[in-house]
């Protein structure tokens, strides 16, 4: 019988889940990176642009940006360990994709209504 390593998960099962969001990390990584350099660049367009006289930036420049600025703000959960948590697989990847795609599609969404209303 296998045995219980204390949340309810046998050894073999967690580390299957850790595997698996080791692997869709490194999937959603690279999205995440591009949908939010899509994202800065696209309002830095919209609204930085047209406000201070300085030029458009490509997606490249955006990802830089946000790793500089990343740098330096404080993330409060950036210390949990997400791969040996409890969090089910189901759970991380809604939580990750939610990250990468859905957070970048509403910022769009909101600058847009906001640059549609300032014209």
């Amino acid at each position: 019988m296998p045995r219980d390593n204390g949340n309810g998960q046998e050894p073999s099962k967690q580390k299957s889940q850790t595997g698996s969001k080791v692997l869709f990390t490194f999937i959603a990584v690279p999205v995440a990176v591009l949908t939010h350099g899509y994202t800065i660049s696209t309002l830095w367009s919209w609204f930085i642009v047209p406000l201070f006289y300085v030029p458009e930036i490509s997606i490249l420049q955006a990802v830089a940006i946000m790793v500089f600025v990343n740098y330096f703000v404080a993330k409060p959960d950036a210390d949990i360990d997400v791969m040996n948590s409890e969090m089910s697989l189901k759970h991380y990847m809604t939580r990750t994709m939610n990250n990468a795609l859905i957070k970048p599609a509403m910022a769009l969404l909101i600058g847009w209504i906001l640059k549609e209303l300032i014209a």
